[in-house]
């Protein structure tokens, strides 16, 4: 958080409030107000802190940055991806224990869980090579209330498109997340 606490184009104006355990802090971005707040690790913390900027503070829109579990190994501390898509990755259906990938998948075929996208079998990486109780896992798409669709139906989606305003509106950031990684790179240097 210190380099953009320190990036030039951040104004603090000196509030900071505490709560949940976290600390917000107001200022501005190119005079835009703004909170900032970390979220911590992982999707259970960025919802929480994402939850309470929405219960707490009149805001218009959130943008989350962070190192996306490094999942790529031809990216380093300090470069800058945008995405375009997204998606959810730990929804899974659990395959009962001696069922095979012949064998049907629980709410399979009344619109709930699928074999479109792929599974794994647990056991192959067992550490002694022997079949578990954890059986199969088959990754899911997640179900999401489109914002222009019917109220209470769901979709389900694997790659989830970002919105467009947002996807404009970090693309102009660019240059400050560039910044800002490039002074923590020096700094952990």
């Amino acid at each position: 958080m210190n380099p953009l606490l320190s990036n030039p184009h951040y104004k603090s104006t000196k509030l900071v409030i505490d709560y949940a355990g976290r600390r917000f802090r107001f200022g501005t971005i190119y005079k835009k107000p703004v909170i900032l707040v970390m979220s911590g690790m992982g999707l259970v913390n960025a919802a929480v802190a994402t939850q309470l900027l929405l219960s707490l503070f009149e805001i218009e829109g959130v943008i989350h940055y962070g190192i996306a579990g490094n999942a790529n190994p031809n990216l380093y501390i300090g470069d800058v991806t945008i995405a375009e898509y997204w998606s959810h990755s730990a929804m899974w259906n659990w395959q009962r224990y001696g069922d095979g990938p012949e064998n049907p998948l629980s709410f399979e075929g009344d619109g709930g869980f699928t074999r479109e996208i792929g599974y794994l079998k647990i056991a192959t990486y067992s550490s002694n090579g022997d079949d578990n109780l954890l059986n199969n896992v088959w990754y899911q798409a997640e179900e999401v209330y489109p914002v222009d669709g019917t109220p209470e139906q769901t979709q389900q989606a694997f790659w989830i498109p970002v919105d467009s305003n947002y996807f404009s509106l970090s693309k102009r950031l660019e240059v400050l997340f560039l910044y800002l990684f490039t002074s923590l790179t020096t700094l952990v240097k």
